[in-house]
């Protein structure tokens, strides 16, 4: 199991929270997990879309309270 990091995207606008993803991302090695927290309700479309684009794995995608959270592996 890789190494767990995480990123708040609290208050960013599409398409920043993905933007902030990918550049997070290309600085992580494969096997490495990305726990992601945002409040724009579009990133429940956005995220799992970059995610399979970019041939990652989204490991959970949950709501809670407003915010919306991922955990994405890096591939």
């Amino acid at each position: 199991m890789g190494a767990e990091f995480q990123l708040d995207c609290k208050g960013l606008k599409c398409p920043q929270p993905v933007i902030r993803i990918k550049k997070h991302m290309s600085k992580m090695e494969s096997g490495d997990s990305l726990s992601v927290i945002c409040t724009d309700p579009l990133a429940m479309i956005d995220v799992p879309h970059f995610v399979v684009t970019a041939n990652h794995q989204l490991l959970s995608k949950a709501t809670e309270g407003g915010e919306y959270r991922f955990v994405i592996q890096k591939g």
